[in-house]
């Protein structure tokens, strides 16, 4: 259980500043490039960001050529450039700001082939690691203390997530420690200038492990132990279980 609960918080939180300006991006070196792509990133300046990255995944536009809509492949709510900002995006953008606030990184290397390149990179941070599995521990508490099997309460919890940053920021807030980890960043040069490629890497990088499916002992215990309890409850609510989801599907999603 404790691995399809993490594949989908980690789906929803990931569907969660490269100096200035194009022009002062032209006709740099790699590693010039990659020090200008961290600071925009530090700064959330996710205009130059992305302006230097392929983090935008896809953008349609209407019959008259106008943004419709964008996806990005990190920070994506507070990438988007027609989006009104209201308590959800202000959410992300917290979400966003605690993440970076205290990341920090050196570039160890650069290996350079024509129009290819390498960067390799220490970069270190506060050390996520068990935010998301204390996350899960809040979500199978709840479940476990629910009137019924916890299901209901489950889905939407992790139906919300990615509307509701609200429910990861004390996790995040709380973490201790730093995360150094060594990630190797692809960049391929395009109309004179870097881009650079955002992998699953990079951003568990960046995020200091947040996307870690490997826990501290601690936490790994605890989620052992509700998810024990868990089945227990399970055996004692009984044989009409399969009955009742559909009818908590609906009610939850208005089918």
């Amino acid at each position: 259980m404790k691995k399809w609960i993490l594949a989908l918080v980690m789906v929803c939180l990931c569907l969660t500043g490269c100096s200035g300006r194009t022009g002062v991006m032209r006709h740099q070196s790699p590693e010039a490039a990659a020090e200008n792509m961290m600071q925009s990133l530090k700064s959330l300046d996710l205009e130059a960001f992305n302006d230097c990255t392929d983090n935008l995944v896809s953008r349609d536009r209407s019959w008259l050529g106008f943004t419709t809509a964008e996806e990005y492949r990190v920070f994506n709510r507070i990438s988007q450039t027609d989006l009104v900002k209201g308590k959800r995006y202000e959410a992300d953008l917290k979400f966003a700001e605690t993440i970076t606030e205290n990341l920090s990184w050196e570039i160890k290397d650069v290996k350079r082939n024509g129009d290819k390149a390498k960067v390799y990179l220490a970069i270190t941070n506060t050390d996520m690691t068990d935010v998301t599995g204390n996350y899960m521990i809040h979500v199978m508490e709840k479940m476990i203390a629910s009137d019924d099997t916890g299901l209901k309460q489950m889905i939407k919890d992790l139906s919300g997530i990615e509307d509701d940053k609200d429910g990861m920021q004390p996790y995040l807030e709380a973490a201790k420690g730093d995360k150094t980890m060594a990630v190797t960043v692809s960049a391929k040069l395009e109309d004179h200038k870097w881009i650079f490629h955002i992998s699953d890497a990079f951003i568990n990088g960046f995020m200091g492990n947040l996307n870690t499916e490997h826990f501290s002992k601690d936490v790994e215990n605890r989620l052992e132990e509700l998810e024990d309890q868990y089945e227990q409850k399970m055996e004692q609510w009984g044989d009409d279980f399969e009955d009742k989801v559909d009818n908590w599907l609906a009610s939850i999603f208005g089918e």
